[in-house]
């Protein structure tokens, strides 16, 4: 009998080792840098500025745009400060209207006068000279105001004329002109009751806004140029006169109001040239 074969036994299969897992290791906290802080530079001393020191040529100027001509004109160099028209002292006369009356202040505060007047006198002037005033219309509807200039000989105040004078006035009328614009117009007054309309414009703003109004007028070379707010709207010729004169007035439609009037000589040849409106 053959002996059984010898079974090898299977081999010992040795175990892995256990392999031990890394440790875990925390991420490092990320820093953020500190800001790099720029050097600020020393900061200038302020120089004050001297009002002495500027150049008026050099600061810009609006431009003016006057309504006749087109042309932009120069404002003449004012006159001399004179004192204002003091509505107090007694000397003046009252022409028609009810005025209340302050130190330099004028109001018309009769809303039905049609021509109401206030009259300065001057006693004896020479032309040329200026007419400066602040006012403005506190009625409504149809208004107007202004005043008459270079008054010359007896005013009798019995009528809508100036007398021997010269009137620039100022109206709003939008029945008569379909709209509230105002109209600058000069009238040639030679009685009580002859004034002819030599000049009108319209002109931007508001009767009823107060506004600073100059009158220039030349009677030897016939020239008036009128100013609003520094700007002339209307220079017209052919209004040659007599040089002296001795009386203005200031006048009113609806209710009105004056302010600051003012009347000065100026220097003969002092007016800018413009055509005859």
């Amino acid at each position: 009998v053959e002996p059984e074969p010898v079974v090898e036994p299977e081999p010992v299969v040795e175990p892995q080792p256990v392999v031990e897992p890394e440790p875990i290791v925390e991420p490092e906290p990320i820093v953020e840098p500190e800001p790099i802080v720029e050097p600020q530079p020393e900061p200038e001393s302020v120089k004050p500025v001297q009002i002495a020191q500027l150049v008026p040529e050099l600061i810009p100027q609006p431009a003016a745009r006057p309504t006749v001509p087109s042309q932009t004109v120069v404002l003449p160099p004012s006159p001399e400060p004179v004192e204002m028209i003091n509505f107090t002292k007694p000397d003046l006369r009252l022409g028609s209207g009810s005025w209340a009356l302050d130190d330099d202040s004028a109001t018309m505060i009769d809303p039905k006068a049609l021509w109401a007047k206030l009259v300065l006198p001057l006693g004896e002037k020479s032309s040329p000279s200026s007419y400066e005033f602040a006012a403005r219309s506190t009625g409504s509807g149809k208004v107007g105001f202004g005043i008459h200039l270079h008054g010359r000989g007896n005013w009798e105040l019995l009528h809508y004329g100036g007398g021997d004078s010269i009137l620039v006035w100022i109206t709003s009328d939008p029945k008569a002109y379909g709209d509230a614009r105002p109209r600058l117009q000069v009238y040639r007054s030679r009685n009580e009751v002859d004034m002819s309309l030599i000049a009108s414009t319209a002109i931007a703003g508001s009767a009823f806004d107060f506004r600073n109004y100059r009158i220039d007028y030349d009677t030897l070379t016939g020239l008036l140029a009128v100013f609003v707010d520094g700007t002339m709207v209307m220079n017209i010729d052919g209004l040659e006169n007599g040089s002296h004169f001795g009386y203005s007035a200031l006048r009113a439609m609806n209710k009105a109001e004056f302010q600051k009037v003012k009347i000065t000589s100026l220097s003969p040849g002092s007016l800018p040239r413009g055509d005859k409106q």
